[in-house]
């Protein structure tokens, strides 16, 4: 029986673990693989690229060829699969305790700070602008509407009398609002536009309830229905895939730089994952916000099942509810053992009998 070649055996690889390996890894992997085999074929390290010796590498490709970028492929992806979540830290702005670590972290976060507070300045004036044009248009009795009622007038203004100017800063007052949503508070300002967007979603999903969802959300994953499930892992899907492209476009744009640096305009060249890296890296953005908005509706659906599988019984009212996940939280998070153990008591729900227990 003949021995299988290596081209033969990485496309048998392939096959075994191709199950497990998702678009969010193949296509990165893919990517930054071909870009690599590009710069190599061109000539790229030893002069000029030269796309006619670019173009005879591709057209002379054979079966052994395709299963050798399978295997090329799939290395790739063997070492970037487990740096997800470093990754992912590192474009969040957990930079480490070093030094300059921290003095970028200090740098960075204070610009954001700064763009936040400009960002809430202009917020304020547009409407403050937008309260003046109502007042104008209501007269004397302006001040004399309770906040339901200045609200209704605010809606019936906005559909039906006000003019240019009052819908520009309407306009301009949602831009501000919707941009002003993607920082947290001061205290919280992270060092990145990803870490930022991240963190302003994780400070408000589940407060409502007294719930951290940072805390409850790997609770809330091994119990939610399988649709819930679902629904969240393709939003992380969509975070991680854009976060790899970021990460391995970056690195596309490192190689490629010493490759062409004395070659002209061909230095152009890296301006190209370079760009594909920026685009990732505000698509991580938006991924972001999705993901963390799945996360939020994970807690509004199934945060009452939590308690039921952590023996609690099912508050009467919100109030009641935020008053006990107060003390929920402080077992939750597992806080070193070094530290004063909280002192916290919850009442657990007594056990149903078999003969009360619903039946399937």
């Amino acid at each position: 029986m003949p021995t299988p070649s290596l081209p033969d055996a990485a496309l048998g690889v392939a096959g075994k673990i191709g199950r497990n390996f998702s678009v969010v890894t193949v296509v990165p992997s893919l990517y930054f693989t071909l870009w690599v085999y590009a710069l190599y074929a061109s000539g790229a390290w030893t002069h000029e690229p030269s796309l006619g010796k670019l173009r005879d590498a591709f057209a002379g490709w054979s079966l052994a060829g395709a299963a050798w970028l399978v295997l090329a492929t799939v290395l790739v992806g063997l070492f970037i699969h487990p740096l997800q979540f470093p990754t992912v830290q590192l474009l969040e702005g957990y930079w480490g305790p070093s030094r300059l670590a921290r003095a970028a972290v200090k740098l960075r976060t204070a610009h954001y700070r700064g763009k936040a507070q400009r960002i809430e300045n202009r917020l304020e004036e547009h409407g403050d602008g937008l309260q003046d044009k109502l007042i104008d248009h209501l007269g004397a009795g302006a001040d004399k509407l309770s906040t339901d009622e200045w609200q209704r007038e605010m809606d019936k203004y906005l559909l039906e009398e006000a003019d240019e100017e009052a819908l520009s800063h309407a306009l301009a007052e949602d831009v501000y609002a919707k941009a002003k949503s993607r920082f947290p508070g001061r205290a919280r300002m992270m060092p990145t536009r990803l870490g930022n967007a991240l963190r302003a979603v994780e400070d408000r999903a589940g407060r409502q309830y007294g719930l951290d969802a940072i805390t409850v959300a790997p609770h809330l994953a091994l119990i939610a229905p399988e649709s819930h499930v679902a629904y969240l892992q393709d939003s992380r899907e969509q975070l991680d895939l854009a976060v790899r492209l970021c990460s391995v476009s970056l690195l596309a744009t490192v190689i490629t730089v010493p490759a062409v640096l004395t070659d002209g305009l061909w230095l152009l060249l890296a301006l190209i994952p370079y760009t594909l890296a920026y685009v990732a890296y505000r698509a991580a953005v938006s991924a972001a916000d999705e993901f963390m908005t799945a996360v939020s509706t994970i807690i509004d659906l199934d945060r009452l099942a939590l308690y039921r599988h952590l023996g609690l019984s099912r508050p009467q009212t919100t109030h009641q509810e935020r008053r006990r996940n107060a003390k929920l939280m402080l077992l939750l998070q597992n806080e070193p053992a070094d530290q004063a153990e909280p002192e916290v008591s919850l009442t657990y729900a007594p056990e149903e009998s078999p003969d009360k227990a619903p039946r399937e």
